[in-house]
């Protein structure tokens, strides 16, 4: 099967491989799994010292009501948390942690 830009994890693998080129940033992926929490976000990184958190979502996809809570909860603990459907709004959500001081 080829990697359809729809997948989920194409999209991943575009933003990290963007993502960790920049310069004071460093994010992973986040596998879920019966020992991850539910939830979590599917990118989680630092950038500038600042707690970064992407979910990712394809299509019309929408986050589940674990993802929000997580995103909120990221959010009012200072941190940024946002959900994304393209390499354009990951590249602006660190444009916002790059920001920060």
């Amino acid at each position: 099967m080829s990697k359809s830009p729809k997948r989920e994890s194409y999209l991943a693998k575009q933003c990290l491989s963007w993502l960790n080129c920049r310069l004071n940033t460093l994010f992973f992926k986040v596998h879920g799994g019966p020992f991850q929490a539910a939830g979590v976000s599917d990118l989680i990184g630092l950038v500038n010292g600042r707690f970064v958190a992407i979910e990712l979502k394809v299509g019309s996809n929408k986050p589940t009501k674990l993802q929000s809570f997580f995103i909120c909860t990221v959010k009012q603990a200072g941190g940024i948390a946002e959900v994304c459907y393209t390499l354009d709004e990951v590249k602006a959500v660190w444009e916002k942690a790059a920001r920060w001081h």
